[in-house]
Parts: C-alpha cells; sequence; structure tokens
C-alpha cells in the first residue's frame, strides 16, 4: 500500500497528472478544430481519422516526457529522483490536495477519448456505398461497387449554397445538405452519392449534367439557403 501511494505521489511531483490533464483538453480543442477545417478545405473525411490517430499515439509519448523530463527556470533537464522525505511529504497531504490532480488527468483521458468517439460516428455515416439489411425475407441488399449495374434509382446532393450576408451561415447551409442525404441514405430503393464525392462540387459552378456524369447519377439536388433575421417593430 504504501509503494502503492509513493508510486501516485512521485507522478504527481513530476507533474504527469498534469500533462495528461491539459493533453487530453488540447486534444479534444484540435479534435473539434479539425471538422471545420475538413470542410473549408475540401479535406477527406479520412483527415480526421489521422488527427485522432496521431494525438492518441502521442498521449503516451506526452506522458514518458513529462516522466522523464522537467522543465526549470534554466530550461529542460532529466527529473531526478525524489527523496523519501519528499514523497512522505506528498504522502501526507490531505486528499483534498492530492486527488484534484488525478481527476483532472482522467477528465483529459476522457475528452480524448470522446474527441475519438465522436471522429468515429462522424466518419461512419460517409460511407462510400451503402448496405440495406432488413428486407423482410433475409436477403441483403449491398451497394454494387460498379453503379452502372445497380438497378436502383442514383441520386446525389450537392452542397446548398449559402446566400445569407453572414458567410459564417456556411456551416447552416452544409448542415441541411447533410441532413437531408442522411434521410436519403436510409432509403433502400436508392443508391446515394457519398457526402465526399458530392462535396468535391462545392463552391463550383459547372454544369449540372456534367456533375450528373461525373458522379454516376441520374438525378441531382441542389439548391441554396438564406438565413434572415426577423426584426419586430416596436411601435
Amino acid at each position: 500500500m504504501r509503494s502503492y501511494q509513493q508510486f501516485f505521489a512521485e507522478l504527481k511531483r513530476r507533474h504527469v497528472f498534469r500533462v495528461a490533464a491539459v493533453y487530453g483538453a488540447v486534444s479534444f480543442g484540435l479534435i473539434q478544430l479539425a471538422d471545420p477545417l475538413t470542410k473549408a478545405l475540401l479535406l477527406p473525411d479520412v483527415f480526421l481519422t489521422y488527427v485522432v490517430a496521431i494525438l492518441i499515439l502521442g498521449f503516451p509519448l506526452a506522458t514518458v516526457l513529462a516522466w522523464a523530463f522537467e522543465v526549470t527556470p534554466d530550461g529542460v533537464r532529466k527529473s531526478m529522483a525524489a527523496t523519501p522525505a519528499e514523497l512522505d511529504a506528498i504522502v501526507a497531504q490531505p486528499a483534498s490536495h492530492r486527488w484534484p490532480s488525478g481527476l483532472l488527468a482522467l477528465v483529459g483521458i476522457g475528452l480524448l477519448l470522446a474527441g475519438a468517439w465522436w471522429v468515429g460516428r462522424r466518419t461512419g455515416a460517409d460511407a462510400t456505398m451503402v448496405a440495406d439489411a432488413s428486407l423482410s425475407d433475409d436477403r441483403v441488399q449491398l451497394a454494387l461497387a460498379r453503379p452502372a449495374e445497380d438497378p436502383r434509382p442514383s441520386i446525389a446532393v450537392l452542397p446548398f449554397v449559402n446566400m445569407s450576408d453572414d458567410e459564417r451561415q456556411e456551416y447552416f447551409s452544409d448542415g441541411m445538405t447533410e441532413e437531408i442525404l442522411n434521410v436519403l441514405t436510409k432509403l433502400p430503393d436508392l443508391r446515394v452519392t457519398a457526402r465526399t464525392s458530392a462535396f468535391a462540387f462545392k463552391g463550383e459552378r459547372v454544369d449540372l449534367r456534367a456533375v450528373g456524369d461525373s458522379l454516376g447519377v441520374r438525378y441531382l439536388i441542389d439548391g441554396s439557403v438564406r438565413k434572415e433575421r426577423a426584426f419586430r417593430s416596436l411601435f
């Protein structure tokens, strides 16, 4: 029991708990920032997966570096082993002083895992082909690898154009596009082009027939969104 307490005391002394908490919080913020960046730069959704993978792999590296090195006014140097008196002083502290650092470290780890879980759900919804396994006769209908052999009507939802004066409403128009896309992908009688393919034409003025031929679909949904504030007269 004594060695267990001293080990956690050593983690606290070397600021491992603090690094874990800060790393998790910063990683969660970077994941949230990477999502709109992916949309703005028209990057593939796998970019989010790479970001999460790098952050997860970097977590143990950050904790190991926190254990092995410390930052001093004279620069970074190798951490020195603590004396028994130093560890005993930390162990003797009341719980109100010892527990917060460990709890914050758990919160940081939780934020990192929550960000990874969110990206997993976010990218999982953008599958290239749609599969439906809900047929009553136990048959499984799969989206074919070659669209020309798929007898179902094919459709693509192009990114809606933001007609609002506020450029920040771009996320609103993209959100409406994705909501329509998500509804259509649940219809087993339709073959719906993936979001990544359709959003490749975002911001481009191209002939709709050419877009349809490029995506290999027969039908297109195209439109625009305008969001205005309603003002109520006080007189």
